[in-house]
Formats: structure tokens, sequence, C-alpha cells
């Protein structure tokens, strides 16, 4: 399982790992401050789906320390551009690590993200060509040139349909992406 390998990978190296759509891990993670019954079962329920082996006291303590929330873009536009690499399922979240100049790599775990990957160009695996995640083979193997092409290709057009049909923006005519890893980039 992939997002058991993502959180195995973070706990072990104190990566941060950003929770999307996890209730119970954001319910964990916002506004829980001691384990409750309800929280310990869902957690060791979680856990064991996911094959972790951690207890729901080790569970609750890598969300508490290591997990990220954001309900402003604005605020996780900021943190994001403090790292060095993006890699996990979820489209925007690594979208948003591309926007901001990180170097990102989706996992696409179904066909609506796999075509959003494909349309702009964004480095990619499936989940069926990998078995564990390695962050370093990972980030060795991405190539962003594609996307930043692309996107650049994609953003112009954008901008000449909402002009072209009257609509009021506060985009640029040019694209802001410059997400392209440098050699002394480091994972």
């Amino acid at each position: 399982m992939v997002e058991a390998s993502l959180l195995r990978i973070a706990r072990e190296r104190n990566y941060p790992y950003v929770l999307q759509n996890e209730l119970p891990e954001l319910h964990a993670c916002v506004d829980c401050r001691e384990l409750t019954a309800e929280h310990r079962e869902q957690l060791h329920h979680i856990s064991n789906t996911l094959q972790l082996g951690w207890s729901a006291e080790e569970y609750f303590h890598f969300i508490r320390d290591s997990c990220k929330v954001f309900f402003d873009v604005f605020e996780w536009s900021e943190y994001i551009k403090r790292v060095d690499f993006s890699v996990g399922t979820r489209f925007h979240g690594n979208l948003i690590a591309l926007l901001h100049g990180v170097p990102a790599v989706i996992i696409a775990h179904d066909s609506r993200t796999l075509e959003m990957c494909e349309l702009m160009k964004i480095p990619h695996l499936s989940l069926a060509e990998i078995e564990r995640v390695d962050v370093s083979d990972v980030y060795d193997w991405a190539d962003f040139a594609p996307f930043c092409s692309a996107y650049e290709e994609l953003y112009c057009s954008y901008v000449d349909f909402l002009e072209e049909n009257g609509i009021a923006h506060v985009l640029r005519p040019s694209s802001p992406v410059q997400a392209e890893k440098s050699p002394e980039d480091s994972t």
C-alpha cells in the first residue's frame, strides 16, 4: 500500500505529512489534545487496515508531531515553499508545490488524477508501477521540463480564453511557474 509506505517514510525520516481528506487523522491533528477512546478505536483500525504495525498511541503522536493541515491556501503556499520535494497521491497538494517551484511527483491512484497528470505533464507514477516508495529514486527519476512547458502553454491558453470572452481576471500574461529541479536540489 502506497499510503502506508508514505506514512512510514514520514515517520522514520521525520518528514512532514500534509493531511487533506483523512478525517480521523484531521480531527486528531486539529482539535484533539489527548487520545480519546473514539480516536483510539479509529486509529487502531486505520493502522491495522494499512498494516502499519503502529499502536493507536504511536499513530496519534505521529499525527500530532508530524502532520500538517491547512485551511488557508496562502498559509499552505508559504509553508510548501520551504520544502525540498513533495510526493504523494493527492493532486492538489502536489500541484500547489509545483506552482511554488517545489519539485513534486504524484502517485496517480485513479483515472481522474492520471488524466490531469497527463494533461499537465506532471511527473507521475501509477499505483501499478510501484511496489514501495523510495523517495530518492522517485526524485531522481522525475523530469520537470515537460510540466514547465505544458503549464506555460496551458496557462497562456487559459488567459487568452478569459480575455477573448471578456472575463475579468488577475492573471499575468505569462505563467509564473518555474518548477525545475536543479542538480543541487535534495530530497
